[in-house]
């Protein structure tokens, strides 16, 4: 059995105990007399009783108001019901003043329209005919109420009626029940309201309000439910000594179940954290004398360590066909400059040779580079993890010195051809610069870009060619900024009547000398003064500026000495 299980049958047998004692304590508590009750709830009752007596004599006072109003009142103060500002509305209690000579209802603050009564009109025809003070059970705007009517003479001519209603409601008897804690039940004219939770038992008293000889309001008042507990000290004593010691029962138990879940974790924590290789985690759970609701999770623990132990073995086989890669790739480098070298021997057709040897070049260049891509998707350890990314980083760099020399060779002979289609630059720029991310975060420098509003959207060019320029360009960046950030800017701009776009590349880097400035993107027969130069960088700016100027347009560079270059080109679009 589980703990969970342990825990929840012990709750609900501590529940079936506390249910049985109250069910007993109800059953003993039912045969007691009633005039045994605590005398509270005789008390409150009497108090509840006198409160609701309060509204109703409060609607008395009131009544006497109007009366004592009516005998002083003139006709021209009927309409602003000036005289109506000491008796007190709220949402139970309205008095209503109507005049005669308007044939209006006015309420306080407040005019009816001519003709809406209010359901009033029975009452208001009653007194006309024979004016008196009158209380009955009427209909005020569709609910009953208790009303009160009272006829304004001048002269012992009737000029006005004043009334005063009680509304006789859900609302009227929730408030009520609220305000003196009590369910109650209201019985008028053959109409009941009670509260919703009211249950009539023997501790109910009534009190009633006569209205006429054969009408009269009766309401019932029953106390909370709470206060009907019989006094028994021995019973309660009985019943609290029950519960505490189910209680410390309970919490006995728990602490044992806890106790020996944690001992049993321990165990767990301990057989892992003292292996010194999966085999032996394998074995030490084996050695533990556990639960039979742990031998379970014990089988799971042990499955998962046999396949780690697979996917090692499976690692370490990816491994060893990974070293023969790197020894074919060798290999393969060895040979291409072999025929690199032979090339150069013959200048009439190295060109031409190199610009058609281009896809046998770089395709099993490409396959080596995707191969290493998938290896490094598996799990590996610091270590190889770390040959992984450096043989993907040469790969990559190898790839681009291939593809410039090629491109050089192809420019060399006038065989390369722009490849033009609709492309989004922005897409283009943004796949550029996640390809060089892991090349800057190693150098912990900050690769951002930033296109101007007015860039299209889609442009036709050949943009394999771009993001071979942008390439050439970011790598240089990257390579030559040791700390700070590397940017690329995006604009368009006129000249003439053609449109150009011209990329920016910004870096923090060491910077170019002026006199080195001037043969960057010149041959590689010429002598460079860049002490830092070498033969791959230079031939990405050659390679760059061919490819720009193919395009129709140009490059250019400004640099300060320790300051940061800034390389720019441009290509009509």
């Amino acid at each position: 059995m589980s703990l969970k299980v342990k825990l929840l049958s012990l709750i609900i047998i501590v529940s079936s105990a506390v249910i049985a004692l109250s069910w007993l304590s109800y059953q003993q508590s039912a045969l007691i007399a009633p005039n045994t009750i605590n005398p509270v709830i005789t008390q409150h009752t009497n108090q509840a009783i006198n409160k609701i007596n309060n509204i109703f004599e409060k609607f008395g006072e009131t009544n006497q108001k109007l009366m004592n109003l009516s005998i002083a009142t003139e006709e021209s103060n009927l309409e602003p019901i000036a005289q109506l500002a000491n008796v007190t509305n709220d949402a139970h209690q309205v008095v209503l003043i109507y005049s005669i000579s308007t044939q209006t209802l006015y309420a306080k603050n407040k005019t009816l329209p001519m003709g809406n009564y209010s359901d009033l009109e029975s009452i208001i025809l009653d007194q006309v005919k024979s004016p008196r003070n009158q209380t009955k059970l009427g209909k005020y705007q569709g609910k009953s109420a208790l009303i009160f009517s009272n006829p304004i003479l001048v002269e012992r001519e009737l000029t006005g009626l004043f009334f005063n209603l009680l509304v006789l409601d859900k609302a009227l008897i929730d408030k009520l029940s609220k305000h003196t804690n009590s369910e109650l039940k209201l019985s008028f004219d053959g109409n009941t309201l009670t509260t919703d939770n009211y249950a009539d038992n023997s501790y109910t008293k009534t009190t009633s309000f006569p209205i006429s000889q054969s009408t009269k309001i009766v309401i019932s008042v029953t106390p909370p439910s709470y206060m009907a507990i019989p006094e028994s000290s021995n019973q309660l004593t009985l019943y609290v000594g029950a519960i505490i010691f189910l209680l410390v029962l309970l919490m006995g138990l728990s602490a044992f179940l806890l106790f020996n879940y944690q001992r049993i974790k321990n165990k767990f924590r301990l057989a892992l954290i003292d292996a010194n290789s999966p085999h032996q985690v394998v074995n030490n759970l084996k050695e533990l004398e556990l639960p039979k609701d742990w031998l379970e999770l014990q089988q799971k623990i042990t499955e998962v360590v046999y396949q780690q132990i697979h996917q090692n073995k499976q690692m370490e086989l990816k491994l060893k066909q990974n070293e023969q890669l790197k020894k074919d790739y060798a290999e393969q480098k060895s040979a291409l400059k072999q025929e690199r070298d032979s090339a150069v021997l013959a200048p009439k057709t190295k060109s031409e040779f190199l610009s058609r040897m281009g896809d046998e070049i770089t395709t099993p260049m490409k396959t080596l580079t995707s191969m290493l891509h998938l290896l490094s998707e598996y799990s590996l350890s610091d270590e190889p993890k770390e040959l992984l990314s450096i043989a993907r980083r040469s790969s990559n760099t190898l790839i681009n010195n291939l593809n410039n020399i090629l491109d050089f060779s192809k420019l060399d002979a006038e065989l390369l051809k722009l490849h033009k289609s609709n492309f989004n630059i922005k897409k283009l720029v943004k796949e550029t610069i996640s390809e060089y991310e892991p090349h800057a975060k190693a150098k912990s420098l900050n690769l951002t870009s930033k296109m101007a509003p007015d860039v299209p959207e889609s442009i036709n060019t050949d943009s394999k060619r771009i993001k071979q320029i942008l390439k050439n360009l970011i790598g240089n960046a990257i390579r030559f900024t040791k700390s700070g950030s590397v940017n690329v800017e995006t604009e368009v701009f006129s000249q003439g009547e053609e449109n150009y776009l011209r990329f920016r590349i910004k870096d923090t880097g060491v910077g170019i000398p002026p006199e080195a400035q001037a043969g960057l993107f010149d041959s590689l027969e010429r002598e460079t003064k860049l002490n830092n130069s070498s033969f791959a960088g230079r031939l990405r700016l050659i390679v760059s500026k061919k490819l720009s100027e193919l395009m129709g347009g140009e490059i250019g560079v400004s640099s300060e000495l320790n300051e940061g270059s800034e390389f720019w080109f441009t290509i009509r679009i």
